[in-house]
């Protein structure tokens, strides 16, 4: 799985010091998320560029290291969360002010969790380390010249019963590399 990571971050690095050589626009911002499966929220980063006024690649980490969910038994577990996603989004709709696309993409999850004992403030029991498929849309809305607000939807797909469904909300700052 460490592998797989890295294969992402590099391919991203890789996407972007191409990405200097050609003319488009660079944004890095932060992002909210809620994912369905654990009824929580995350926080995290992301940054992109547009290839073409249709194509852009971008790169999202989040995380909620302080999740407290409770299982449909009335168990109790507190949770780690971290993912990875590398997206590609291709705008059907993209103007000055707005822009619609679908996203499909890859996204490494990891998470930890452990059943609430009343005394444990330590993570010691179960964790999961998945890759999976995001499929799902984006919508964006241009607030002046370089920043912007996305909302996003999408579908993780994992295996098992890991798979969720995350919506996002996020704010960014654009800018051209040349």
């Amino acid at each position: 799985m460490k592998k797989i990571v890295v294969l992402l971050i590099l391919a991203c690095f890789g996407t972007l010091s191409r990405a200097q050589s050609e003319a488009g626009d660079l944004y890095l911002g932060l992002q909210g998320s809620y994912v369905t499966n654990y009824k929580n929220f995350t926080a995290g980063i992301r940054g992109g560029y547009h290839f073409s006024s249709m194509f852009e690649l971008n790169l999202a980490f989040n995380t909620n290291p302080w999740i407290r969910y409770t299982e449909e038994d009335g168990s109790k577990f507190d949770a780690q969360m971290y993912v990875v996603d590398l997206n590609a989004h291709f705008y059907v709709i993209n103007n000055k002010t707005w822009g619609m696309a679908p996203i499909a993409g890859l996204s490494y999850f990891y998470g930890k969790e452990e059943r609430v004992t009343g005394h444990s403030n330590y993570f010691n029991g179960d964790s999961d380390s998945l890759v999976g498929f995001n499929l799902g849309w984006d919508i964006r809305y241009n607030l002046g010249e370089n920043w912007r607000i996305d909302g996003f939807w999408k579908y993780a797909m994992f295996k098992d019963d890991n798979s969720h469904h995350v919506f996002g909300l996020g704010v960014g700052y654009s800018f051209n590399v040349f």
